[in-house]
């Protein structure tokens, strides 16, 4: 698969297009192809080692491995690992990848879950469900709008 990737800081000539290996979800993953990502500034911070701290977290000079990029993607489920019960090939996610990056991707994997402190919540979510609420969110602002 085609992947962005980071092997140097720098403005946004460093991003190479590369072929890496397709991921292979396990037990409690979900494969999801990639259909959009954002060029968010989190991830133009890092590409750019601003501020400074990003260079302690990710390598002095260069990135300390060949860093995927992007924390946010929208796509559907391409295959599910055999502990996951929330989602199913076909549906549509968009979700955060937090850390772990990979957006600039043509296939990531995720968890099903993800632990948050002492409790756990869903890694991933299901894409009607934000399609809804931000419909929900224009129709206010709408109204305010008219008022």
């Amino acid at each position: 698969m085609k992947a962005v990737i980071c092997t140097k800081y720098g403005s946004p000539e460093v991003l190479q297009i590369k072929e890496v290996e397709k991921p292979k979800p396990k037990d409690n993953e979900v494969l999801i192809k990639v259909f959009a990502t954002t060029a968010h500034v989190g991830d133009t911070r890092i590409r750019k080692a601003d501020p400074f701290l990003v260079r302690i977290m990710f390598g002095l000079f260069k990135p300390k491995k060949d860093l995927m990029l992007g924390i946010e993607i929208s796509g559907m489920v391409e295959a599910v690992g055999k502990n996951v019960t929330s989602f199913k090939k076909g549906d549509s996610i968009f979700a955060l990848t937090g850390f772990k990056f990979g957006g600039y991707a043509e296939y990531i994997c995720l968890p099903e879950r993800v632990k948050d402190g002492s409790r756990e919540s869903k890694g991933l979510s299901p894409l009607f469900l934000t399609t809804y609420l931000m419909k929900k969110l224009q129709q206010s602002l709408l109204v305010d709008l008219l008022l």
